[in-house]
């Protein structure tokens, strides 16, 4: 079963719990960690190189920031 990107976000702070991270450093390590579901994503016409791809993923994590998910205890991502 496939991780939603805020999931995978989670994941990605719960193995780093001691760092802070901008929105382009959680996207870079969600790619990393999870490559295969970016595959399509990277493959698809309307972007024009990898890295007009990968800009889509850190402005949807951008975007996410509205959203809080609470990630263990006493940290929440927001």
């Amino acid at each position: 079963m496939k991780l939603s990107q805020p999931q995978k976000v989670a994941e990605f702070l719960k193995a780093h719990p001691t760092q802070k991270f901008t929105a382009r450093e959680i996207a870079l390590g969600i790619t990393k960690l999870y490559p295969n579901d970016y595959l399509e994503k990277r493959s698809n016409s309307r972007f024009s190189d990898e890295e007009d791809s990968f800009n889509q993923v850190v402005a949807k994590r951008g975007a996410q920031r509205c959203a809080s998910l609470k990630i263990g205890p006493g940290r929440h991502m927001e």
